[in-house]
């Protein structure tokens, strides 16, 4: 299993067409189906179901898709860190829905200024969650805004 596969496996999902995702992923429609076949044969089980016109994710499909999301978001946030300059990469800020329209157009405003060419990624829940709270061990956001 390698990531392009994790790639190929999300992108059929999200387009329910092995022909349209070859399309958006600017490769062979052939070669995108071996790729996804080599990986179920690895898996020992299919994970897309094949239809007439359209494909959707088996039970172990839709789990490798799930946690195929996490891995490739890691590796994102991992080349992001890598590649940081200190001006660009990442920056997610966690707000809760209560307080996000009242403070988060002026912080993201500052954000923005302060690092014009980061990409910015605004997560909003509730405190239940724990998403809006930052957790620096886990680095999921890079600050939280709560009341």
């Amino acid at each position: 299993m390698d990531f392009d596969q994790l790639r190929y496996l999300q992108q059929v999902a999200k387009r329910s067409s092995f022909t349209r995702a070859a399309d958006d992923l600017v490769i062979s429609q052939p070669a995108l189906s071996r790729s996804i076949q080599k990986l179920e044969e690895e898996l020992g089980q299919p994970v897309f179901e094949r239809k007439t016109r359209s494909v959707s994710l088996t039970e172990a499909g839709s789990l490798l898709q799930s946690r195929a999301q996490l891995v490739l978001a890691m590796l994102e946030d991992t080349k992001a860190e890598i590649t940081d300059d200190g001006k660009s990469g990442r920056v997610r800020v966690g707000a809760i829905p209560a307080i996000a329209p009242y403070f988060l157009p002026e912080v993201l405003g500052e954000i923005l200024a302060a690092f014009p060419r980061a990409a910015l990624i605004v997560q909003e829940n509730t405190t239940d969650h724990r998403c809006a709270i930052p957790n620096p061990c886990a680095r999921s956001l890079s600050c939280g805004i709560r009341n």
